[in-house]
């Protein structure tokens, strides 16, 4: 599936896409990635990890910005036990507390499976508070005046 070209941007989207736009898109997306059968995932997500593990950039990489795959994304696993095992630091995004904020989140460091817990929303999230902070973002949608 090809993603449609880049529209002009419109007011209050940093992608440059409206949000209603967006949200079509993300919604085509998700539904595209439930109808994929077990087996056509796990070929798409080998392939995508091989071309991550392939890189220059990975090679060089000493700290990585990852997920935990949910509702047949991308896996990530064998890029995160490579990134381990290379001893590179691996970053996990954790959902902050609603007092710092609807949407936010930051990276945290991650130093195995075991750090993992389920945490906003059933999503699996590092539970040691090894945060770093120069990657703490927001997911809340902004109106742009």
């Amino acid at each position: 599936m090809s993603l449609p070209p880049t529209s002009p941007p419109a007011t209050g989207t940093p992608s440059g896409h409206a949000v209603p736009e967006r949200n079509v898109l993300r919604s085509k997306l998700i539904r595209a990635r439930k109808a994929l059968d077990p087996a056509e995932w796990e070929r798409h997500s080998a392939a995508v990890q091989r071309r991550v593990l392939a890189l220059p950039e990975w090679r060089d990489a000493r700290t990585v910005a990852m997920y935990i795959a949910v509702r047949n994304e991308i896996s990530t696993d064998e890029i995160i036990r490579r990134a381990w095992a290379e001893g590179k630091q691996v970053l996990l995004p954790r959902c902050l507390p609603p007092s710092a904020g609807e949407g936010i989140m930051e990276f945290v460091l991650c130093r195995g499976y075991d750090e993992l817990a389920p945490g906003a929303f059933g999503l699996s999230e590092p539970t040691r508070l090894l945060s770093i902070s120069y990657a703490v973002f927001c997911l809340k949608k902004k109106k742009i005046l």
